[in-house]
């Protein structure tokens, strides 16, 4: 072989060494940030992913049969995390399940994911409550039944209006809600993660945010959002911290993708005080 052709074989296996770096990188930095249980086997334990049941009803046609129905958010966020869960951890069984389905948030005893806010989401309630619990009250306020409202560390909201013209529909915007700390309810340290919205759009666009833009390695990253995503992917990779973000999304009524920016994060640590990251 001459050293024309080596040098050929050489260039042309260059873009396929650095695809496969690339997604080795990425591989290895998304279990790093995710930190799910994982063994290497075929038994590994599920991930349970809990979506918020918006209403229970009877079908009008066929056999009478009660079922649970939900938001096309939360539709949305379970795509986005079991694309991103299933890249990660790809024998890991994912078990949907809607609210009405987990009598008690205690049987929770491995990695789980909460969808939907605490608007008849009994899981997320008691979740945002250990938070409250462990790190203080003034940790994290979020009510989004009667008004609103957020506030996280010194950020604070109140009214969020969903609608440019204060109405409520169509929705062209809100802020969503991204948590990432460990399972309260596991013996052993397991991740949880929550994301949730004042609307259902909101809770997809927040699932989207994190399991698209915070989980993805750093190549991916706006120039302009790279040193705050850094900052966040540093403090979750403990998973006994608990991180929280607030993203702010604008929806477009044509159809196109969301656009979603970060506006603030906070780290909370039993012993120490509250750190602003964004």
């Amino acid at each position: 072989m001459s050293e024309i052709d080596t040098a050929l074989g050489v260039v042309g296996a260059t873009p396929v060494v650095l695809g496969a770096r690339a997604t080795l990188v990425r591989y290895l930095g998304g279990r790093r940030l995710l930190q799910m249980q994982s063994a290497g086997t075929d038994d590994e334990e599920e991930l349970a992913v809990i979506v918020t049941t918006s209403a229970t009803d009877v079908s009008p046609v066929g056999p009478e049969v009660r079922r649970h129905t939900t938001g096309i958010g939360q539709i949305r966020a379970l795509a986005e995390c079991a694309q991103s869960v299933g890249f990660f951890y790809r024998r890991m069984p994912i078990s949907p399940r809607m609210r009405r389905e987990v009598p008690d948030p205690d049987v929770l005893d491995t990695d789980v994911v909460l969808l939907g806010g605490l608007d008849r989401n009994d899981c997320s309630i008691a979740f945002v409550e250990r938070i409250r619990q462990t790190f203080g009250e003034n940790s994290l306020y979020y009510n989004d039944a009667a008004t609103n409202d957020l506030r996280v560390g010194s950020f604070a909201c109140e009214n969020y209006p969903l609608n440019q013209s204060g109405t409520a529909r169509p929705v062209t915007q809100d802020l969503g809600l991204i948590v990432f700390w460990r399972n309260p309810w596991a013996q052993e340290v397991r991740r949880a993660i929550l994301c949730l919205g004042f609307s259902s759009f909101g809770t997809g666009a927040a699932a989207r945010y994190a399991f698209r833009t915070i989980v993805p390695s750093r190549w991916r990253d706006p120039r302009s959002e790279r040193p705050k995503l850094k900052r966040v992917r540093d403090a979750i990779r403990k998973p006994t911290d608990c991180v929280i973000c607030v993203i702010e999304t604008f929806f477009s009524l044509e159809g196109g993708s969301p656009r979603s920016a970060l506006r603030t994060a906070w780290r909370y640590r039993e012993g120490t005080e509250p750190r602003r990251l964004v």
